[in-house]
């Protein structure tokens, strides 16, 4: 208060004699006045001053009335002494012992409830403080771990530098040791050169000569044996064969190359093919180049066919039949962009596909991821029997070779009825066996157990020396392994593959040998390599194709025979020709033309 003290620029006086007679004013104090004009508000109600309870009796002067109001005043409110436990209330002092005293209970209760409460805070805090010490002792175990092995790294490397540096020094020892001993030899070939050189020209013209004629003597000689032994077989020998090099290579699709195929009309003049970018593509034979593409497959295409039973009964050229891991089988006639029919029925991917050998191919059986086999009626499109057996994914489908050469192209079969009497089905399985099925019954005949991983292609027996009566398959475990299907039994196993063995093939040749002639077999292997065998012989492969670099694996092989339509003359034998085609792993669709010739 301006009045009560004196204090640097004061905005009512600076006369500090006023300052003074106001200090000395003599004043009740201002709560008790305040009361008064309460009560006196109420006296309609009856109440006097002297109702009233507490009263402040102080009169003083101006100058003590703030130590009396901040120290001594009866009417001075006060905070509950609970406050801190929750209890909010506020009261003139002397009101204050009434309120402890009846809220007695309830300041208990809130004391006892911030105790539990400091209680439950005081164990959490206790809780995560040893949480925090497990996990510093534990930080700390880490720490010495890490720092021992560091101590350990740092020592092994100081060891292994100063061993280098030991090597070093010697190999740089030898080395100028080894230098000096080169310069002497050096110096000393110099002078034999010289001796030598003027004899040397003389001497190699005489060995070249000398050995071109020998050379010449004995390719004379190999190509009247081999000549001389095909015009005693019906097939080609294998000796041939190993004169054969890479002359083509189709390049279009954009990843692996899952199957190939020829057709049988216009000459033969096209190839399929089925790829995992999910497309098919015609290809033109002679001149190597891409005649259509078909894109519909929202898939991988796992195998293509040329149907047989289109060109026989709708005398199209050529249809192109295809299985996609998209679950669908499509046609396509070629010419047209889009496929024609579309089969459904799978539940998973559709993988092998084959067209039956009898009844002009009217039928089509398919593998599928679903575990089940479908046979299929091509006339209607409609699905005739689903085949169960497998335990895991059928990979490939076959159908047993044409008896007798009755293919009954245009016998009209009932839709429900298959015409294949004594006819077989073949199935290779992710469960790692081969089946065998009835193809008019469709019951299952027999299986093959024997593979140690998935079987991975199956083909039938051709009527070769040692081949018929026979099935031959390649597996993943990188085996190809050669069945009897009248004594249900395996006859044998041919190890060589470093990798998946990933397709099967008879050849159409024979191997010669003491034992006299037998059929030679063909297997592909994601280890990049094509390999023959003779079927009568378990040991070491006959030869060996080794792949492009960039093929990496070798997914697909087909024989194909052709007409020969060039001069007699550039021929160097007299007889069929044959092709082999390959489809590669990283999509560069590379297929190898093995073209050979021989009397037959």
């Amino acid at each position: 208060m301006c009045p009560t003290q004196s204090h640097d620029g004061c905005s009512y006086t600076k006369n500090k004699l006023a300052q003074q007679s106001i200090e000395g004013l003599t004043v009740k104090c201002p709560r008790q006045f305040q009361q008064c004009l309460n009560v006196s508000g109420r006296n309609k109600e009856g109440q006097s001053f002297e109702n009233m309870t507490v009263i402040c009796d102080f009169k003083g002067q101006i100058k003590d009335l703030n130590n009396h109001l901040n120290e001594a005043c009866e009417l001075e409110l006060s905070e509950c002494w609970f406050k801190f436990f929750g209890c909010n209330h506020i009261c003139p002092k002397y009101k204050l012992e009434n309120h402890l005293i009846s809220m007695m209970k309830e300041h208990f209760d809130l004391v006892m409830k911030a105790s539990a409460v400091m209680h439950q805070t005081i164990q959490k805090l206790r809780e995560i403080a040893e949480q925090l010490q497990r996990e510093h002792e534990r930080l700390k175990s880490v720490t010495q771990v890490s720092e021992k092995r560091q101590q350990e790294a740092i020592l092994k490397l100081f060891n292994e530098n100063y061993l280098l540096k030991q090597q070093l020094l010697q190999q740089q020892q030898h080395l100028q040791a080894s230098n000096n001993y080169q310069e002497t030899l050096v110096h000393q070939l110099e002078k034999l050169k010289q001796e030598i050189q003027s004899q040397e020209g003389i001497i190699l013209e005489k060995d070249n000569k000398d050995n071109e004629e020998k050379d010449e003597k004995e390719r004379e000689g190999d190509k009247m044996q081999l000549k001389s032994a095909n015009k005693k077989s019906n097939t080609p020998s294998f000796d041939v064969f190993r004169l054969a090099s890479l002359i083509k290579t189709f390049r279009g699709h954009f990843s692996y190359v899952y199957s190939i195929d020829h057709s049988t009309s216009d000459g033969g003049r096209f190839l399929c093919s089925g790829s995992n970018d999910k497309t098919v593509r015609v290809w033109h034979v002679e001149i190597a180049k891409q005649m259509y593409s078909f894109k519909e497959h929202l898939g991988a295409v796992n195998c293509v066919k040329f149907s047989p039973y289109h060109y026989h009964h709708h005398h199209y050229r050529n249809v192109v039949c295809s299985s996609s891991a998209d679950r669908t089988i499509r046609f396509w006639n070629i010419g047209h962009k889009k496929s024609f029919k579309v089969l459904n029925g799978h539940k998973n991917d559709v993988n092998g596909i084959a067209f039956s050998s009898f009844d002009g191919g009217r039928y089509l059986c398919s593998g599928s991821h679903d575990n089940t086999i479908r046979l299929w009626n091509v006339e209607t499109f409609k699905s005739l029997q689903v085949l169960n057996g497998h335990t895991n994914t059928v990979w490939c489908v076959a159908f047993s070779p044409l008896r007798n050469g009755n293919n009954n192209a245009s016998k009209s079969e009932n839709i429900f009825v298959i015409g294949g009497n004594g006819y077989t089905i073949c199935s290779g399985s992710y469960d790692n066996t081969i089946r065998l099925w009835d193809a008019e019954t469709t019951k299952q005949l027999m299986i093959f157990e024997g593979h140690h991983n998935a079987v991975l292609d199956v083909k039938y027996g051709t009527s070769g020396p040692g081949a018929a009566n026979t099935i031959l398959s390649g597996s993943a475990d990188g085996s190809i392994r050669l069945w009897d299907i009248r004594s249900n039994r395996q006859t044998q196993v041919f190890n060589g593959h470093g990798n998946w063995v990933t397709c099967v093939e008879f050849s159409p040749f024979t191997n010669s040998s003491e034992f006299g002639n037998s059929t030679v077999l063909c297997s592909g292997s994601m280890d990049n390599t094509i390999r023959f065998w003779d079927i009568r012989s378990n040991k070491s492969e006959l030869y060996v194709i080794k792949g492009h670099t960039k093929d990496d694996s070798i997914l697909c092989l087909k024989f194909v025979s052709f007409k020969w339509e060039g001069n007699t003359k550039e021929r160097k034998y007299d007889g069929g020709c044959f092709k082999l085609y390959y489809g590669s792993y990283l999509g560069l669709f590379t297929f190898g033309d093995k073209i050979f010739f021989s009397d037959f």
